[in-house]
């Protein structure tokens, strides 16, 4: 067992109690944008380290990555500030990079699929500095029922969230499929309720924020613009249409 190299994965591709690296640095970041960029740049470094050093991953790490994300999951459910969402939803994915297949996974290949599977959290961060700069805060319940005025932020917020949560067509949902497909019984059902804590932590961030109670009444501050709108939107088209290629080439080798 290599742990030269296992060690400065645990904290890359976080697992706990060195997760908690990533958290401290996050927290001292104030700019959202900054803790998007934090975020894209330590899971592309996680998974390029993963391949490069292309370690033997003992058992006990699998089952240790997969607590993890059931852990930073179940805190994704009690938290009430966006950001801090979405970090630990980051958490609780990256930590389940432990569990790639690394032999069938080319550089590029890797280096795009972490992209796709992270860049709705990282468009959430970007949507709660909007939050901040027109509310003054991105916290749930001081900031909610934003469908009732806002409804270009809210649609949004929504697709992030529903893709952060690997619901169809994005491409997470087929990710975690093809992952469920090579994992043995054990680990699969760790990854389901994973997946099930997702989205259970994601619905009760959107009741709270976005169908909520109308906490923004009176409120005379604008909806995002139609510019933002649609370039966000053309995102998320593209998210969609890439995770139907992906169901089709699973189709093809099936």
């Amino acid at each position: 067992m290599d742990w030269l190299k296992l060690l400065p994965l645990a904290v890359l591709l976080p697992l706990f109690p060195a997760s908690m690296l990533f958290n401290w640095v996050e927290r001292r970041l104030d700019a959202p944008w900054a803790k998007a960029a934090l975020m894209l740049v330590w899971a592309q470094a996680g998974i390029g380290a993963l391949l490069w050093l292309a370690p033997e991953v003992p058992g006990f790490v699998s089952i240790w990555a997969v607590g993890t994300a059931l852990f930073y999951a179940v805190r994704a459910l009690v938290l009430n500030e966006a950001t801090a969402w979405a970090a630990f939803m980051f958490v609780s994915l990256l930590s389940l990079s432990w569990l790639l297949p690394v032999g069938q996974l080319g550089l590029g290949q890797a280096h795009l699929y972490m992209l796709l599977a992270i860049l709705p959290l990282l468009l959430l961060n970007l949507l709660s500095g909007m939050m901040i700069a027109r509310f003054g805060s991105a916290y749930l319940g001081l900031v909610g029922g934003l469908v009732h005025r806002y409804p270009r932020l809210s649609t949004l917020i929504a697709l992030s969230v529903l893709a952060a949560m690997a619901t169809p067509p994005f491409p997470l949902f087929f990710y975690l499929i093809e992952l469920i497909s090579v994992l043995s019984l054990g680990l699969s059902i760790g990854v389901l309720a994973v997946w099930y804590l997702w989205g259970w932590a994601g619905v009760r961030f959107l009741q709270r924020l976005v169908l909520g109670p109308d906490v923004c009444r009176g409120s005379k501050i604008s909806d995002l613009s139609r510019g933002v709108t649609w370039a966000m939107v053309a995102i998320y088209v593209f998210l969609g249409l890439f995770g139907l290629w992906e169901a089709f080439e699973m189709v093809e080798v099936g």
